[in-house]
């Protein structure tokens, strides 16, 4: 466990550093941290949903638990893949990205409907 907790720190290193020096996109997949009985899903830094620089994000297998407002004001696109979602956080989400024109939502258990309005969506997918 302790491991594991050194390896999440770590992690959130490498994705604030990225972050300073301005990524534009940010592909993160942590599927394969688990095992073949146990799903295993790293907490996204808070840092990751307050970016203005992001336009593009991908999040596989993150736990996406807000600690304030949710603030991506140049993101474009948004993938999100076995992400545990509820409808609050998704329209929470939605809320703090006013540009979003694309939206990908795969295995995201949690969600029951999906229920907003966006001026700029032109391209919403949910699959299985």
């Amino acid at each position: 466990m302790e491991e594991e907790l050194l390896l999440a720190r770590e992690i959130d290193t490498w994705i604030r550093f990225a972050l300073r020096n301005k990524v534009k996109v940010l592909d993160l997949d942590f599927r394969s941290c688990g095992t073949a009985h146990r799903a295993v899903y790293h907490k996204l830094p808070n840092v990751v949903l307050t970016s203005d620089i992001l336009t593009e994000l991908k999040l596989v297998y993150c736990r996406v638990e807000p600690r304030e407002h949710i603030r991506l004001r140049s993101l474009k696109s948004l993938s999100l893949d076995g992400i545990p979602l509820s409808d609050e956080t998704l329209i929470e989400i939605l809320s703090g990205c006013p540009v979003l024109e694309s939206l990908f939502i795969y295995k995201c258990c949690g969600l029951h409907k999906l229920n907003f309005t966006s001026l700029n969506l032109k391209n919403v997918v949910n699959g299985d």
